[in-house]
């Protein structure tokens, strides 16, 4: 029986690093994984930039011997771009061994690459899991952070954070709300503009949510009479206090007023209210030390009422908010099924149309309600954000500094990176190369915290510290120190 060996053997090989600095040499040590795996005793590499390249030169080639079974070499990367290596024995005979590399500018090479979703619900409102349930999901998916962003609920997300406090694991969730305007009850809400609020200092929902003048003078006697009652398990408004409290209700309503004489509309198709109470919430987020998100632009109804679908938000409402910016980041991947994706497309679309792409913060999220099977699309839909820490703070800085991509990446169909051509390539490369065998690792993670929920936390957690730092060191392999 004949065997073709012509396959990429690199799976039985390892080679570190992967990811090194323009301009400067690295030392990169390939060796069998299993001690079977043996090199001809001397090896020659040969080297070829995938984009980027001079006078159509063929590659690169250098001679390097083996030593105790590793292959050790220095090189200096001059552009940054993908690269493959590929070796050769003395006499020329390929050894079907190949890899791919990245060089790096020094300003994103000291920036790491954490995956995350910042749209996601739980049972506390209408999800189906619990917080503590969807951090050991999403981990099992590969995800650095998360934000718990139920409608009109502030307190999920702090009860996520609470939750990684008792956890081991490099991971970060924010504070996140999906907010609502003009109603409690979100599905009555007098806007269709759904707004997310990151990492604000306090809920956004209590202060937009009423729309007469009778519904504020009750929301402002409720913080002036009950202020204890309100805030009796709501830290964040015990912190806030009654006099802020009240003022920040005091301003929403002044400023709706002025926003609403302010407004004109040639089309005659833009509802005023629902404009005006847009804005007026992703300025109260401002003010909370929050980012506004704008979401889920092109999203639809189905079914709505005996008709079979229409677009949730009218679209020259959504024209203009888009235009306007008042919002800080924009929601360019959502949740859309694969056959329903093209609409991520439309909602890129939009947003170049109104000349804003280079200058957007950008994110793909899930807002997933679940994580069961065949309803969930948790991991196919997410954001990369280059940090220089996991931090909330290094994660802000990163995507407001507009180092992000949003990703989509449907089984069968490939992955897509939407951002900046150099991120999203450097992305891509990410997704093939680096993202397989490190999300394995946080699989691993996650059965343990799911153990720590549902079994037993002592146990699960001097697991998760005995695994945890290995984990990170594996990771940290990859670049060029």
């Amino acid at each position: 029986m004949s065997v073709d060996y012509s396959y990429n053997k690199n799976w039985y090989y390892r080679l570190y690093p992967r990811i090194f600095k323009v301009g400067e040499e690295a030392s990169l040590t390939l060796a069998g994984r299993y001690k079977d795996y043996e090199l001809p005793a001397e090896c020659v590499v040969r080297i070829i930039g995938v984009s980027q390249f001079k006078n159509q030169e063929p590659y690169a080639e250098l001679v390097a011997p083996v030593h105790g079974g590793c292959l050790t070499f220095s090189y200096t990367f001059e552009y940054e771009q993908k690269y493959l290596l590929r070796l050769f024995n003395r006499e020329g005979q390929d050894l079907n061994i190949e890899f791919a590399v990245y060089a790096l500018e020094p300003d994103l090479f000291y920036r790491r690459p954490y995956k995350g979703d910042l749209h996601i619900h739980t049972i506390r409102t209408d999800g189906m899991e619990t917080p503590q349930h969807m951090i050991c999901a999403c981990r099992e998916h590969g995800l650095d952070f998360i934000a718990i962003a139920d409608h009109n609920r502030y307190e999920s997300s702090l009860e996520a954070i609470d939750e990684l406090i008792k956890l081991p694991v490099s991971m970060v969730a924010l504070k996140g709300e999906e907010v609502h305007a003009g109603a409690a009850n979100p599905k009555k809400a007098r806007s269709p503009v759904h707004i997310l609020s990151l990492d604000a200092d306090y809920a956004i929902a209590p202060f937009t949510s009423f729309t007469t003048d009778e519904e504020y003078d009750a929301a402002f006697k409720a913080f002036d009479e009950d202020f204890e009652e309100l805030a009796a398990n709501k830290p964040w408004l015990q912190a806030l206090g009654q006099a802020k409290a009240k003022e920040l209700l005091a301003t929403t309503k002044e400023r709706r007023a002025r926003l609403l004489l302010e407004f004109s509309d040639s089309t005659q198709l833009i509802d005023a209210e629902a404009y005006v109470y847009a804005l007026d919430v992703c300025e109260h987020i401002k003010q909370a030390g929050g980012m506004s998100v704008l979401s889920h632009s092109q999203w639809q109804h189905i079914p709505f009422g005996h008709f079979s679908q229409r677009d949730d938000v009218p679209l020259e409402l959504m024209r203009r908010i888009v235009n306007e910016m008042p919002y800080d980041v924009y929601e360019v991947v959502s949740y859309y099924s694969k056959e329903e994706s093209g609409r991520n497309l439309w909602q890129v679309q939009l947003l170049a149309e109104a000349g804003h792409w280079s200058m957007t913060p950008v994110i793909g999220i899930t807002d997933t309600h679940t994580t069961l099977p065949g309803w969930s699309e948790l991991g196919n839909t997410y954001s990369i954000i280059f940090a220089r820490e996991l931090s909330t703070a290094g994660l802000k800085e990163g995507l407001l500094g507009l180092w992000s991509v949003a990703v989509e990446d449907y089984d069968g169909v490939g992955a897509r990176c939407y951002g900046q051509f150099r991120l999203s390539h450097y992305a891509d490369f990410l997704i093939d190369e680096y993202y397989p065998a490190r999300d394995e690792r946080c699989r691993i993670e996650s059965a343990f915290m799911y153990h720590f929920y549902e079994v037993n936390e002592a146990a699960a957690e001097y697991h998760l510290r005995e695994i945890c730092p290995t984990n990170k060191q594996e990771e940290e392999l990859w670049w060029a120190q």
